[in-house]
């Protein structure tokens, strides 16, 4: 099976987006920049999207009010029931002191509500399992959530011996459906990744877990995800850089991650990533092979773009997932095949990406400040 795209730019934000939401009842997208604001567009009824200014404004000035002096914020934001979530952080203090602060927004009505604020919080927090009525919030030494619509912070979880571990990634947390549980991506500093696996009640409180180290100390797992279609829960390993024997040149293929499919409970299917050099990876001659006279050949292999790459993924059905990989090349991977195909080769670092069920669609945020719309078709 091929895949046919329609590509369409929707604008330039002026800054990267860090995290892209869409509400599929009403319509909108909401896009969080790096520069702490967050841009709004809605779908009028000409079936074109057009950009929300009034309620960018709104938002913006929530933040305003949130902000100490000119520190930088860190924001996303998530559309649960009739409210959008927002979540604000900053190292250096918000103005009330805390470190982040998480509001409930009504933009119909043009009210807000501090719903959780605190030191412990992270800006990781998003809603999960709508129709538990939750937004699980990962804490410095442990996982909360929050319950529509009174709003009260309660224990999830308190991790073993009460040793602090955090969650590192803003894909961190995922829900299986079919299941009923909470996928967490757990790292301890000098310890491998590992996926926490929580079996919920119907209340949404945890009644069990299950643990599954994912990889050596050294190796990353990035872009956590439960795939909703399968109950299967994917990620990438990658390491920084590694070494590898013989010649490489620009435009050379070269296996450069892991793509791994997570049965709960089974094993991982392992399918390699390719990328090409100079594009999705870049490379060096070693110190040995560069200085030492005779030296058979020897590369190292780096991620590219590393400061703005985090893997991205999403399942569009059981077994196809789109990519993100670095140097802005979105590709699928089929598990069946273990094949994978570029969709788009697009001219700058992918920082975001959010799936449009409903519209068959992926919106992508670039390094650069570019938004594009990716609408996707199946050929057989």
């Amino acid at each position: 099976m091929t895949r046919r795209i329609a590509l369409h730019q929707l604008s330039n934000i002026a800054s990267n987006a860090v995290s892209i939401a869409h509400d599929d009842e009403r319509q909108r997208i909401a896009v969080c920049t790096s520069d702490g604001r967050v841009v709004f567009y809605r779908l009028d009824t000409a079936g074109e999207w057009v950009e929300d200014t009034a309620s960018a404004d709104f938002f913006n000035t929530i933040l305003a009010s949130h902000r100490q002096k000119d520190y930088k914020l860190d924001v996303t934001a998530a559309f649960f029931f009739e409210y959008v979530f927002l979540s604000i952080g900053c190292m250096f203090g918000l103005s009330n002191g805390d470190n982040v602060a998480i509001v409930l927004v009504d933009i119909k009505q043009q009210v807000h509500r501090l719903v959780a604020h605190g030191s412990r919080l992270s800006t990781n927090a998003k809603p999960i399992g709508t129709r538990l009525g939750l937004i699980y919030c990962p804490l410095s030494d442990g996982i909360a959530a929050l319950r529509h619509p009174q709003y009260e912070l309660a224990w999830l979880d308190l991790p073993d011996g009460g040793d602090p571990w955090t969650l590192i990634s803003p894909r961190g947390l995922s829900y299986l459906p079919q299941t009923n549980q909470l996928v967490v991506l757990d790292s301890v500093e000098s310890e491998p990744d590992r996926i926490r696996v929580y079996t919920l009640d119907s209340q949404g409180k945890s009644i069990g877990r299950s643990d599954y180290n994912l990889c050596e100390w050294g190796v990353n797992c990035r872009g956590l995800v439960a795939n909703p279609h399968s109950g299967e829960v994917a990620y990438v390993l990658s390491e920084d850089d590694w070494i590898v024997s013989g010649v490489v040149a620009t435009g050379m293929v070269l296996p450069f991650a892991t793509f791994c499919v997570h049965p709960v409970g089974g094993e991982p299917r392992r399918i390699p990533l390719l990328g090409v050099a100079g594009i999705n990876v870049g490379f060096r001659p070693t110190l040995d092979y560069q200085f030492t006279k005779g030296a058979p050949p020897s590369y190292v292999i780096y991620q590219a773009e590393e400061e703005f790459y985090t893997s991205i993924l999403i399942p569009l059905d059981e077994h196809r997932y789109w990519l993100s990989v670095p140097g802005g090349t979105l590709c699928e991977i089929d598990t069946r095949s273990g094949s994978q195909a570029t969709i788009h080769q697009f001219p700058s670092a992918i920082t975001a990406m959010c799936h449009l069920v409903n519209l068959s669609s992926v919106c992508v945020g670039l390094k650069t400040g570019d938004l594009f719309l990716v609408r996707y078709t199946a050929d057989v």
